[in-house]
Parts: C-alpha cells; sequence; structure tokens
C-alpha cells in the first residue's frame, strides 16, 4: 500500500493526531506546558457544557499529550482497519461526549481535559472488533509508555529545567555586573530579561506541577470504552456479533492455558 492509500485509508486516525498536536501547540505556544487560564478555559464541566467536544483537545503538558497521542494512533488504527474513517470518529465523539457527560452528572464538581475518555471509547470497540489485537496492542502501549517514554521525558524535562534554572542566573550575574559597574544604559534591559526568565521558569513549575497532579480516574474510561461497545452493538452489529464470537473464542483459549 503507497503512502496516498494509506492516507486515505486511515484519514481519521491522522487527522485526529493532527488535531492534537496542533492544537496544543498552539495553545502553549511552543512552550512544554499550556497556561492555567488556558486549561481552565477549554475544560469541560457543567458549569462549561459548550466545551463538551474541545476538550479532547486539550492537554496539560508534553507528557499528557504523547501517552494520549500514541494510545490514540494505536486503537484508532486497529478499529480503522476494521470500520471506515466515519466510525472511528463517530466512536471518538460518541464515547467522550456521553462519558463526560455521565461523569460530570456524578461528579459535577470536576472539570475534565484530555482526549483519554475517546481513546478509551476506541480501544472498547477495538476490544470488540479485534480482540486478540487489541489485548496485545494494549499490553504492548502500557510497557512502551512506562519503560521507554516515561524515563525519557521526564530526563528531558528535568535537563529543561536545568537550563531555565542556569539562564535565568546567567542573566542576573550580567545584571550584577553592569550595577556594580554603574552601567545605566544596559540596566534597564538587562532587569527586564531577567524578569522574563523568571516568569518563564515560574510558569514550568506551576505546568509541571498541574501535569503531576492531574488525576486519571478509572471511572471515566470505563464508562468510554462501554460506550465505545454500545456504539458498535447499535451501529454495526454484524462486526459486533462477528467480534462477541471471537472475544468469547480468544477467552476460551485463555481459560484453557490457565487450567493447564
Amino acid at each position: 500500500m503507497n503512502p496516498v492509500e494509506l492516507v486515505k485509508k486511515y484519514k481519521a486516525t491522522i487527522l485526529l493526531s493532527v488535531l492534537l498536536i496542533g492544537i496544543y501547540f498552539i495553545l502553549s505556544a511552543g512552550e512544554i506546558y499550556i497556561p492555567d487560564a488556558i486549561l481552565s478555559t477549554f475544560s469541560f464541566s457543567l458549569d462549561q457544557p459548550l466545551n463538551i467536544i474541545f476538550y479532547n483537545f486539550i492537554h496539560t503538558g508534553l507528557f499528557h499529550l504523547l501517552v494520549n497521542l500514541i494510545s490514540l494512533i494505536i486503537f484508532a488504527l486497529i478499529v480503522e482497519s476494521v470500520l471506515g474513517s466515519k466510525d472511528v470518529l463517530a466512536i471518538f465523539f460518541f464515547a467522550s461526549i456521553l462519558s463526560a457527560i455521565t461523569f460530570a452528572a456524578i461528579n459535577p464538581s470536576t472539570s475534565l481535559i484530555g482526549s483519554s475518555a475517546g481513546i478509551s471509547g476506541l480501544l472498547g470497540a477495538g476490544m470488540i472488533l479485534k480482540t486478540k489485537r487489541a489485548f496485545a496492542a494494549a499490553i504492548v502501549v502500557s510497557i512502551f509508555l512506562g519503560i521507554i517514554i516515561a524515563p525519557t521525558l521526564h530526563s528531558f524535562i528535568d535537563l529543561y529545567a536545568d537550563e531555565l534554572k542556569k539562564s535565568k542566573q546567567d542573566a542576573q550575574i550580567d545584571l550584577n555586573r553592569a550595577i556594580d559597574a554603574g552601567d545605566i544604559d544596559k540596566i534597564p534591559d538587562l532587569n527586564k530579561t531577567v524578569e522574563q526568565k523568571a516568569n518563564t521558569e515560574k510558569k514550568f513549575k506551576k505546568g509541571r506541577e498541574n501535569e503531576l497532579e492531574i488525576k486519571t480516574d478509572p471511572f471515566i474510561h470505563g464508562y468510554a470504552a462501554g460506550f465505545g461497545i454500545i456504539f458498535i452493538w447499535l451501529f454495526r452489529r454484524e462486526k459486533f456479533r462477528a467480534g462477541i464470537k471471537e472475544f468469547h473464542k480468544f477467552l476460551d483459549k485463555w481459560r484453557r492455558k490457565i487450567r493447564k
């Protein structure tokens, strides 16, 4: 299959991935974290119901984005290889919207951001459509994210934090030298540089705190996976029946292995 055919076949996966990346870098202005004010503005809650779709594309930081992006690509590809591009988009938004409303109704003080609900919907659909493939993918993705992506990205972020700190210290040294030398022409610009670097470091630390404090609730993911399965049952009944048979075969195979 040539690149053009691949793009046509998996255009929903590509579209969602591009939206995740593009919106993140626009809102973060190229930084590692999205500012608090923007997160609050575009999160979904009962007080901000109009964000029911857009909240899917809001991520606190680069780690949050990459975890969801990799998971999205894997499970969207599985579903799109069986169904069409429209179904992938429909499942993603069907699951994310209904699970968000359900979760918010039960937890009215909660605000939601991130695409994990839509991804869980695709995972649920994938578990019905291609049980073995989706199950294997879930294990591989978990291991890959935990062993490779998480430590690598955290090391990069630590280095970036050190670089911000050093940059601020260097700017402060330059300012102190200008003050000691009585170079009044340079002092205002150097003072402004110190303030800018201090603000950048402050925003970085706040963003890092936000990302570390973000909670992943298993219930909304469970709701979303369930809605993904419900979508297949409602609108792709033949695929659902075939998938259930494969699912039962998969379970029977593991039962026999366990008994041995």
